[in-house]
């Protein structure tokens, strides 16, 4: 499926993986940023000793004096001037003393910097602010090949250069930082679209199973060794013990009522015969009366649980096509009740059991006469929309709180008010059962002013 729906489930998922995707982010920018930093202040370091190294076979050390081998060395621009990257060059003798100094340093207000003590290799290094500009200064001692201390080369350069593009380069990541961020949220979506996209399949399999197909299974491509795949075997395991409590209890009820259908007919058919003694005397007769009504209220019961435990089995019941518009005249013509109106169009044709649907149409047709006042009307309408057609029962009673609408579809649930009315809270369970049968789908508005509005909708059958 292409749309991924937001739950809670999914938004922490995304959630964690924003904040990750950013985690990392900020760390590798953290990183890159103080290696830059290390990798250009070793820059430093390496140009500065290598100038150094030059500097010092350019000059020799005697008594309190140096003398200059090679006098191009220190007509450099970078010791001349002050430049993007000066160096600032200062000789010492072994006692401390300053022998020389580059030009460069005049431009600027005299500094001093102590000699560090302790050198690695003849080398040092250090950082040292000179107003609001930071050096960094190399420190080189020479020797003799002795070893013997003959004098130091002092190197400053500014550190401007290489904290310029480091600040830079974090100055470009807050710029980017919100853009980073809309590419993180749409990857973080991406991604987990992405895995829950099975999940999602096997969901809307999973949906599509109903007591109606229950002995279809999932078909889900996926690894058996995996978790979709083992959440697909775990599913259609659950589906086949369901299948299999189903058909027990289908025939159950099938066979129960099959053996309790006989001996009430014959009870009936007993009671029908004590009827027509005459022998009997008033309250005997009233006696007789009720036996007779109760026993046809167990004979409803049972043909009404025999008809629910055959539409509970798997057989196809939606190969016939009936005429609807034909099945509502007769219905018309067999109640003759002034009460009901009746609006249809014409060769209105459904498919599915003509005898079954005609029971859900009469069902809701006797409800509505039963719980509305005598002298009010009951419209029953179907017309074709969309595709489908569409059928209303209403009623101009009490009507049905908002509370109790799904709950009156189960089985012998009978509403407080309803309770002076005969009955058994069976027939609507019936009704929502055969039109489910039939791909449709029954739900109940307030038929306003008052009262209540029973809509079936059903795929229409089209010849063309």
């Amino acid at each position: 499926m292409n749309k991924i729906i937001l739950t809670n489930t999914t938004k922490r998922n995304i959630l964690w993986l924003f904040l990750s995707l950013v985690s990392i982010y900020l760390i590798f920018n953290l990183f890159t940023y103080f290696e830059l930093s290390y990798l250009l202040e070793d820059s430093i370091d390496s140009r500065l000793k290598h100038e150094m190294e030059h500097i010092s076979s350019a000059v020799g050390f005697y008594n309190d004096s140096i003398i200059i081998k090679n006098m191009d060395e220190f007509q450099e621009t970078d010791l001349r001037e002050v430049t993007q990257t000066p160096f600032f060059l200062k000789i010492y003798n072994e006692k401390g003393k300053l022998l020389f100094k580059s030009e460069n340093t005049n431009k600027i207000t005299n500094y001093q910097i102590d000699v560090p003590e302790s050198f690695e290799n003849n080398y040092a290094f250090v950082d040292f602010l000179f107003y609001d500009e930071e050096l960094r200064a190399g420190f080189y001692r020479v020797t003799n090949r002795a070893n013997e201390k003959l004098g130091i080369i002092e190197l400053s350069t500014f550190k401007s250069s290489s904290k310029t593009l480091a600040s830079s380069l974090m100055i470009f990541n807050l710029i980017t930082f919100p853009f980073f961020l809309l590419i993180f949220i749409l990857i973080s979506y991406y991604f987990v679209k992405r895995s829950f996209t099975p999940i999602n399949r096997i969901i809307d399999l999973a949906n599509d199973i109903s007591a109606t197909n229950i002995s279809q299974r999932l078909t889900y491509d996926a690894d058996a060794n995996d978790e979709l795949g083992k959440l697909k075997t775990t599913l259609n395991n659950l589906f086949e013990r369901l299948e299999y409590q189903i058909n027990q209890i289908s025939h159950f009820s099938d066979n129960a009522s099959h053996q309790l259908m006989t001996p009430l007919t014959s009870l009936k058919s007993e009671i029908e015969f004590l009827e027509k003694q005459s022998t009997f005397l008033p309250h005997q007769i009233e006696s007789v009366k009720i036996l007779k009504e109760q026993t046809e209220r167990m004979i409803t019961i049972v043909r009404t649980m025999l008809i629910l435990a055959r539409e509970s089995d798997n057989c196809d019941c939606k190969k016939n096509i009936f005429n609807l518009s034909k099945m509502l005249n007769e219905i018309k013509n067999l109640y003759n009740n002034s009460r009901l109106q009746f609006s249809f169009e014409k060769d209105i044709f459904l498919r599915g059991r003509e005898d079954y649907f005609s029971m859900v149409l009469q069902n809701l047709i006797d409800n509505a006469l039963k719980y509305s006042d005598s002298m009010d009307n009951v419209n029953v309408i179907a017309n074709r929309k969309d595709g489908l057609v569409i059928i209303s029962v209403e009623d101009f009673g009490n009507g049905i709180p908002t509370e109790e609408r799904e709950k009156i579809f189960e089985r012998f649930y009978r509403r407080i008010s309803s309770e002076s009315q005969k009955g058994f809270g069976l027939g609507l369970t019936l009704v929502k059962n055969i039109v489910a049968k039939m791909d449709g789908e029954i739900k109940i508005e307030s038929n306003q002013p008052c009262g209540s509005r029973f809509i079936i909708s059903l795929p229409a059958v089209s010849f063309e």
